[in-house]
C-alpha cells in the first residue's frame, strides 16, 4: 500500500512539472530545442513598430512540432499601447502548404494575419515548417487607437493634436462640438483626412473647446467599437494675465505697452505677443493725481 501511494505521488509530481512547463511557454520559458534560432525583440516605445529578421534557415523543434518540421522562436516585448502583432514572411521562397505560427504554443494563427494580445509580454512566438529554404520574417505591432482625452495650450500658441492607431487616414474627420455652428473649426488647420491637426486659438476662444474625431479602422480584430471609432478631445485654453496698479502725478507721464501715453485715470488693457506667438493680457489700473 505504501509503495502504491509512493508511485501515485511520483506520477503526480511528474505530471505537475510537465503541466507547469507547458504553461511556461506562454511567458518566458524557451519551448524549443537548443539548436533553434532565438530572437529577442523589444518594441517598447514603438506601439506601431516592426522588427525584421534577416533570412535564415529554420532549425530544431518547438512546442508540439515533430520532424520534418524546423522552427524559429522569438521573445517579443510590445509597447503598452500595442494591441497585438502580425507575423509574416518578408523574403525568400514561401514554403508550400498552410502556414501557421503560435503564441505561447497555443492555437495556431495564420501567417500574415493579426492576433490580439494582452499586455506587453514578453510573448513567445514560434514558427515551424518543413524545408531548408531561407526566409526573412517581419513582426509588426498593432497600435491601439490612442487619442488624448485633453490638452492644454496658451492663448495665441499652437499645439498639435494627433491620433495613434490603425486608422484609415483619409477617413478621419474633425469637428467642433462645443458651439452649435462649428464656430471653432477654424482653429484647426485641417478637418478631413489628417491624423494630426494643429490647433491655434485666438482671443475669441472660450476656456475650453471640445473636438470630436471619427475615423474608420484599417483592422478591427482588436477593436471593441466595430469598424469605426469616435473620440472627444477637450482642449483647455490658458490665458496668461497680469494686473498692474500705477499711480503718478499729473506732471508725470506713463507709457503703456502699446506705446500710448494716457492723460487721464482709467483701466487700460493690452494684449502682448511673445516671440513664440503666445498672447498674454495686461490690465493696468492707472491713477493720475493732480499736482499740488
Amino acid at each position: 500500500m505504501v509503495g502504491r501511494l509512493h508511485f501515485i505521488s511520483v506520477a503526480f509530481f511528474i505530471c505537475f512539472f510537465v503541466f507547469a512547463d507547458i504553461l511556461g511557454y506562454s511567458q518566458t520559458t524557451n519551448p524549443c530545442d537548443s539548436t533553434t534560432p532565438v530572437f529577442t525583440i523589444d518594441l517598447t516605445g514603438n506601439p506601431g513598430g516592426f522588427y525584421d529578421i534577416a533570412p535564415l534557415s529554420r532549425v530544431g523543434l518547438c512546442c508540439n512540432a515533430t520532424s520534418p518540421n524546423k522552427c524559429i522562436v522569438a521573445f517579443i516585448t510590445l509597447d503598452s499601447n500595442s494591441a497585438g502583432l502580425k507575423f509574416e514572411i518578408s523574403s525568400g521562397s514561401v514554403p508550400s502548404g498552410a502556414l501557421y505560427y503560435q503564441i505561447g504554443c497555443d492555437t495556431p494563427e495564420v501567417v500574415g494575419e493579426f492576433i490580439c494580445l494582452n499586455g506587453p509580454g514578453p510573448h513567445v512566438l514560434t514558427f515551424c515548417k518543413p524545408g531548408n529554404n531561407q526566409n526573412g520574417y517581419r513582426i509588426s505591432a498593432i497600435p491601439k487607437s490612442v487619442i488624448p482625452d485633453s490638452l492644454n495650450v496658451a492663448l495665441g500658441c499652437s499645439i498639435d493634436i494627433g491620433t495613434v492607431g490603425y486608422f484609415v487616414d483619409t477617413s478621419l474627420h474633425w469637428r467642433d462640438i462645443t458651439s452649435t455652428n462649428g464656430r471653432y473649426d477654424s482653429f484647426l488647420n485641417c478637418l478631413t483626412g489628417c491624423d494630426t491637426v494643429t490647433f491655434t486659438p485666438d482671443s475669441s476662444a472660450p476656456a475650453y473647446i471640445d473636438y470630436e474625431v471619427c475615423g474608420n479602422l484599417t483592422d478591427t480584430i482588436c477593436a471593441n467599437n466595430g469598424t469605426s471609432l469616435c473620440k472627444t478631445i477637450r482642449v483647455n485654453i490658458i490665458r496668461i494675465t497680469d494686473t498692474i496698479y500705477t499711480v503718478i502725478c499729473s506732471n508725470e507721464s506713463f507709457t503703456l505697452p502699446d506705446g500710448s501715453i494716457p492723460t487721464s485715470s482709467g483701466v487700460y488693457r493690452d494684449t502682448l505677443t511673445s516671440v513664440m506667438g503666445c498672447d498674454s493680457f495686461l490690465t493696468n489700473y492707472l491713477t493720475i493725481n493732480p499736482t499740488k
